[in-house]
């Protein structure tokens, strides 16, 4: 989380939110904020220069968020920096139920007439993969 003071203001911000609601001023007071807690190897050299603070600010920032979004996974193997984008997109799309194909399968169980009550419930359930407790 970052947080800086322009014009008096407290800005804050983290890898979650997103950028659209800061003023360019704001951007740039987070892009150094971020250089210097993340390289301040580079901050006493560059702070100076704009467009090199900004370009370094975005990387980070990129580089928050996508690790950021990848601690969000429940799938620990993926759920580190380093995993590449595929195979997280992968992981996610494996384990994620589009609607319009799941209502489907779910109406074709329903419309059949030889199943019973308890044998439909029990379909959906192997369906979505739902164990008993």
């Amino acid at each position: 989380m970052v947080k800086v003071v322009v014009d008096g203001k407290e800005v804050v911000y983290g890898p979650l939110v997103t950028r659209s609601r800061f003023k360019d001023e704001e951007w740039f007071a987070i892009c150094l904020q971020m250089m210097k807690d993340e390289r301040p190897d580079l901050y006493e050299k560059r702070k100076d220069d704009k467009e090199f603070v900004l370009c370094l600010g975005m990387a980070i920032d990129l580089e928050q968020r996508y690790e950021a979004l990848l601690g969000l996974l429940p799938q620990s193997a993926y759920s580190k920096a380093g995993a590449h984008p595929k195979w997280v997109v992968d992981v996610v799309e494996r384990n994620t139920l589009n609607k319009r194909i799941t209502q489907d399968d779910i109406k074709e169980i329903l419309d059949q007439e030889h199943y019973e009550r308890e044998d439909m419930i029990s379909e959906i359930k192997e369906y979505l993969e739902i164990k008993e407790p």
